[in-house]
Formats: C-alpha cells, structure tokens, sequence
C-alpha cells in the first residue's frame, strides 16, 4: 500500500461531496444507506479526521460501499485512495468476516491500553475497570442478538431500521399519545412517507385510551393519508399483557420501546432473538383479531371524532 500525499485525498473527499450533492443525498441518508455514520461522511467529504486534523483514508469496504450508494466508479476511488483498483474484482469480505477483524483489531489495542493502566491513577484505573465491565455486559448482549440503546440513540436507530426493512413492518403503539403530537413524532411519521415509496406494506396499531383518541386526531390523518393499515383501539379492551409498545421488521428484527421521557426521547431494545420474535408476531396477530372484527379502522375513529361521540 503506498503512502498517499493529502493533496490526493482532497480529491476524494470533494469528489465524495460532489457525487453526494449530485445525488440530492444528505450526508445523513448517504451514511445510512453505506452502514456508515453521518460523523465520517463529513470527514471523508471535508478531509480532515476530527482526532489527526488530516484527511481521512478510508477502508476499501467503505469506499466500495459509500460508491455504491453515490454511483460512482469504485475503481477511481480505490486509486484515489491508493489502494490497487483490481479490489473491486474480489470477492467482497462478508459482514462476519468485517466484524471479526474489527473485534480482532480492537483487542489488540485494549491489551495495549491494559498494559498503561498499571501507571495511571487508582481513580483513573477504578473507572477504568468499571467501564471495560460495562461494555462487556452491553457486547455479550449484543453477541446474544439483543442491542439495547440509549434514548438518545434512539430516533436514529430506528429510522435505519426502517430504512433497512424489506417488505413488511408491524408496529404496536402504546403509551406514546404525547409523543406523536410532538416534533419527534412528526419527523418520525414523515419517514412513513418514503417506507411506502419503497414498497413497504406498514400496519400500526394503536392502543390509546378513548378520551386520548381525538388529541392523535392529525396522525390519525396522516396515517389514512399515507395509506397505513392503522387501527385504534383502547388498552381496556384488550388483555394486560398484549398493552406494550413494539415494531417487527419483516421477520428477523424485533424493537421494543420504553415509556417516553419529558423531553420526547425514549430508549428502546432491538434484538432478533428467534424467540421473542415469535411472541411479539403472535401478540400481534392476537390484536390485529380484535381489531379486524370491531369497528376500530382509523377511519372510523375519526368519523366518531369529527361527529364528537369521542370528545
């Protein structure tokens, strides 16, 4: 691999920029689309690594896939890169493979880092310990197929999971009656509009207490609007254990919410245990029962909430 003057990479990082812009792509829906972060789009596009105040060199794999997604020749940018455009003929490395040479490169560093720790400072190594204790709980969670985000992490989360379904999402609504109404809420309706663009068939039920019905009264609307199989139902009317807020993508990946806080966030668990995938199918297909036998189509409400029987 020859060592690249950063003259090149500014080439590649406008050239990155101009076939983004030309492409109508945010730096966000680019990252998305390539499985990369909106951060290192920037870094790319701009030259210049937040942590070496250099351009950024990346991967063959990113720029194969960041190419991909901005149709632009891999070959001139391997070579801007300066990485042998012949790349593009392999075999690309599995998504396992990726991973375990990630994982292999990180141990690596942390044995490094372990061997400092011995010099630093009884707090500093203390926090140190509690930390690495933390993020193995989290990874072995992980390595189990369970993800567990922070609320913060959240809004972002699950746009790419709905950006990354196939064919079908099934979502159950519970407890969010404030967050619908909130700009949260909206953006994240707004995403429904280019899901169905895709071709993805989207049924969402609601449980919400009747009194709270005409306050979703704009969602509902949009809902029907966007062409959304939408139900709204009360919690009482149905089973205690089926009151619970959860989206399935096609048949493989499972987000559980929590409960709002104050500010409209909320934290959630993706997992694609086989498992709880199949009691949150089964719990599904038990409302959606309910649903299509009662007069609870979101049309319907409405109609109840515009003649006031709901107010």
């Amino acid at each position: 691999m020859k060592t690249i003057p950063d003259s090149d990479l500014d080439d590649l990082g406008q050239l990155l920029k101009e076939a983004r812009e030309q492409s109508g792509l945010s730096q966000r829906k680019a990252a998305e689309a390539a499985n990369i972060s909106p951060t290192y789009v920037r870094a790319l596009e701009s030259s210049s690594n937040p942590n070496t105040n250099r351009p950024s060199r990346p991967s063959p794999e990113v720029l194969l896939a960041i190419g991909n997604v901005l149709k632009v020749d891999p070959e001139i940018l391997l070579d801007k890169a300066g990485y042998n455009p012949e790349l593009t003929k392999q075999a690309p490395p599995t998504i396992g493979a990726v991973a375990q040479k990630a994982v292999d490169s990180d141990l690596r560093r942390m044995r490094d880092g372990a061997k400092k720790l011995n010099q630093r400072h009884d707090f500093i190594k203390a926090q140190s310990v509690e930390r690495l204790r933390k993020f193995t709980t989290e990874f072995l969670a992980m390595a189990d197929g369970t993800f567990r985000c922070s609320a913060e992490e959240e809004p972002y989360l699950t746009r790419l999971a709905y950006r990354q379904a196939k064919s079908m999402i099934r979502a159950v609504s519970y407890q969010d009656e404030q967050w619908w109404e909130s700009k949260r809420g909206r953006d994240y309706l707004r995403l429904h509009d280019e899901v169905r663009n895709n071709g993805i068939e989207v049924t969402r039920i609601f449980l919400v207490p009747e009194e709270k019905q005409p306050n979703l009264k704009t969602t509902f609307e949009k809902h029907v609007e966007l062409g959304i199989s939408t139900f709204v139902m009360s919690p009482r009317d149905v089973a205690v254990g089926l009151c619970r807020d959860f989206v399935i993508f096609d048949e493989d990946l499972l987000r559980v919410g929590g409960s709002p806080r104050i500010d409209d966030l909320k934290a959630a668990e993706f997992t694609d245990n086989s498992a709880r995938i199949e009691q949150a199918r089964g719990d599904f297909e038990s409302l959606h029962r309910i649903a299509i036998n009662t007069p609870t189509e979101a049309e319907h409400i409405l109609e109840l909430i515009g003649s006031g029987a709901l107010v």
